[in-house]
């Protein structure tokens, strides 16, 4: 899903959505990342390229993974989508607001 047109239809731009996959990988999604109704479910490598997109900075695995709550904090700062920055310990961020599912087990890990 690496083309976000479809999001321009008149019914999705009232509608909650929830983005996942390819979609990180799109420009397009930055026009996106101010809806308040928009859920973004990023996983570490996904998460550093949509980073990469928004801050124009490099992001690698390691600082990622040791400053989880530092860069979900950062980037809900600035956009008012909801992330859910997936990981052993989802991490759910909107508006400098940060929760953390500790609830799941391995079988939500399955791609």
């Amino acid at each position: 899903l690496e083309n976000l047109d479809f999001l321009k239809d008149e019914i999705l731009q009232n509608t909650p959505l929830i983005l996942d996959a390819n979609c990180f990988l799109s420009e397009a999604l930055l026009w996106y990342l101010n809806r308040k109704d928009i859920v973004i479910t990023p996983h570490p490598k996904e998460f550093i390229k949509l980073y990469k997109m928004c801050f124009d900075e490099n992001l690698d695995i390691e600082t990622l993974q040791k400053n989880r709550f530092f860069y979900a904090r950062k980037f809900s700062q600035n956009y008012d989508c909801v992330l859910v920055l997936k990981g052993a310990n989802p991490i759910i961020a909107q508006k400098e607001k940060l929760f953390v599912v500790n609830l799941g087990n391995q079988a939500l890990a399955k791609g």
